[in-house]
């Protein structure tokens, strides 16, 4: 194959011959590795993720997770908070944004039935809920209300798979009272239509955005506080992937609060 000569070494005419179909060999190599490159298996992470995504900040989240990391597929599974929960218990699901809600008098929450001690947990952000009236409802000229303003008010409201409508009967069960559901409604941008022609009122997070809609909302005396959790299994599988969009949901800011 070579020649050793002073300098090194050189080919022979069999290496001139063996070095034109090796060339050959090796861009054909690059070719095929190029056209297998779409068939590669990528690693998938469920994560499961609340219904109203796109009223916050989280649906930016997912996109620029997915930017930054092209090579992960991610599935979102969206449900209310319950469901999700039984998805991360059955492994169907991992990571899962869920909320829990602690009630007006501090004294529960919304998942206390739920042994979410099992998971490992962060803690993202907290919020209370509001009153949300039309705009020319009485209630909208004030600056805060109680519980019992809205003792006899009718309800637009979710339905009894909502972790919140429960901590909403607790809540009135302890001012002796039952609300007085007159619709049950589970997509908000109906129940906001609705309180905005008058039909009745709601609770919704202040981080909720009702823009678009001739509603009010008002603070409540000893709110329902709503906290968003990240839960993750300890015996998670894909660590390395599912860890990276972990810390990315943990130390993501978005484009509003970074300008």
């Amino acid at each position: 194959m070579f020649h050793r000569v002073a300098s090194g070494a050189k080919l022979t005419p069999a290496g001139e011959i063996f070095k034109i179909h090796a060339d050959a060999i090796l861009r054909e190599y690059e070719y095929i590795r190029s056209d297998l490159k779409n068939y590669q298996s990528k690693t998938e992470i469920c994560f499961g993720c609340l219904e109203n995504i796109t009223r916050n900040d989280r649906i930016d989240m997912i996109s620029s997770f997915k930017r930054e990391n092209p090579d992960i597929r991610l599935r979102l599974l969206l449900s209310h908070s319950f469901h999700l929960l039984d998805l991360l218990k059955d492994g169907k699901a991992n990571p899962v944004l869920v909320m829990l809600l602690t009630s007006s008098d501090g004294k529960h929450t919304s998942l206390d039935d739920r042994k979410i001690s099992e998971y490992k947990s962060y803690h993202l952000s907290e919020d209370e809920y509001m009153v949300v009236v039309s705009n020319h409802h009485p209630l909208a000229q004030k600056k805060k209300i109680t519980w019992a303003d809205i003792l006899q008010e009718p309800l637009i409201f979710f339905d009894h798979s909502y972790s919140l409508r429960r901590m909403l009967e607790d809540t009135f069960q302890q001012h002796k009272s039952k609300p007085n559901v007159v619709v049950e409604c589970n997509s908000v941008e109906n129940i906001l239509e609705l309180v905005a022609l008058n039909a009745g009122i709601t609770l919704l997070p202040a981080s909720i955005s009702m823009a678009g809609y001739q509603v009010t909302a008002v603070q409540i005396e000893q709110p329902i506080i709503r906290h968003e959790i990240l839960l993750l299994r300890k015996d998670t599988e894909n660590k390395h992937a599912v860890q990276k969009l972990v810390n990315f949901i943990l130390t993501y800011r978005p484009y509003s609060q970074t300008e």
